[in-house]
């Protein structure tokens, strides 16, 4: 009974690879291959977008306290001038 299992199963083998796919399988196959890759370079961006608005947001948030701190007198013009000339100089570099 092995022996027959065997033989059947490289008879098998042998079909499939004799199997060819229409030109029209083909035409499908390779539209359904640039869906997914399509659809995985827009998540890669969608992700890519909100990494950077959040780097930016941090960045206002940051300058934002330090405005804050600057107009109660906590913190000194010279500081709050760098402190906005570091958070510019990060912002355009993203």
């Amino acid at each position: 009974m092995r022996i027959n299992a065997d033989l059947l199963n490289n008879n098998y083998d042998d079909r499939l690879q004799e199997l060819r796919l229409s030109t029209s399988v083909i035409e499908l196959v390779g539209l359904i291959l640039e869906d997914i890759n399509v659809s995985a370079q827009k998540n890669r961006y969608l992700h890519d977008r909100k990494l950077l608005v959040n780097q930016l947001e941090e960045q206002q948030l940051v300058l934002s306290k330090a405005r804050k701190l600057f107009v109660i007198d906590k913190l000194k013009f010279d500081d709050f001038k760098e402190l906005k000339i570091e958070c510019r100089a990060i912002c355009n570099g993203l």
